[in-house]
């Protein structure tokens, strides 16, 4: 395969210097100290998380993860106004449920441990939908699972539970992709969504 037709992915674990992330141009010198800033590497939101920057040009580079970066440069934490507490008061005003649950995902893909456990942390009113309640519950678990936080202690609440399967896409073809791909957080309370719904960044 030539150079021309290879993914990015598959260039840039090749160390090929005209592949970097999203964008193709000669790749920059470095630093005073030789390394690679995530600035220079012409870094954009929508680079996925997994995607490593190492070896390029034999320049080592400061930052591994997308993680590693907001690591070391966090967002000021007014900029986060989103929680499950917050999207519980949006759906109880009526709201349709899937978007004040997307909004939350959008800023969670940018907090730090600690900015998600505030977020997760002060429990949420009951919807009066017990769908949404255990969802928002399972989401609290799975997150916390996810980043090695501590699992809210209402999301275990019987309230958090279904005692019927709910199939969160109304579209049947996703039933099985559903049934695959539920994190256990969900899938304990019977709850069935595919792995995507839960990733925005």
């Amino acid at each position: 395969m030539s150079a021309s037709k290879r993914r990015p992915a598959q260039l840039l674990r090749r160390g090929h210097k005209r592949w970097y992330g999203r964008r193709r141009s000669p790749c920059p010198q470095g630093n005073a100290a030789g390394r690679l800033t995530v600035r220079e590497l012409g870094f954009t939101w929508d680079w996925p998380i997994e995607l490593r920057y190492r070896r390029l040009k034999g320049h080592p580079v400061v930052m591994d993860t997308l993680k590693e970066w907001l690591a070391a440069n966090p967002a000021p934490a007014e900029l986060f106004t989103q929680s499950l507490a917050v999207v519980a008061k949006r759906l109880i005003v009526g709201e349709p449920f899937p978007f004040p649950v997307k909004e939350f995902l959008d800023e969670v893909g940018f907090m730090d441990d600690r900015q998600l456990q505030k977020a997760i942390a002060e429990p949420p009113q009951l919807t009066g939908d017990g769908r949404h309640d255990a969802y928002l519950g399972a989401l609290a678990e799975h997150l916390a699972a996810m980043n090695c936080l501590q699992r809210p202690l209402w999301s275990v609440e019987s309230a958090r539970f279904l005692n019927t399967f709910w199939f969160v896409s109304e579209l049947k073809g996703f039933r099985p992709l559903s049934l695959i791909e539920s994190p256990a957080a969900f899938r304990r309370r019977g709850i069935f969504v595919a792995a995507g719904s839960l990733s925005r960044c």
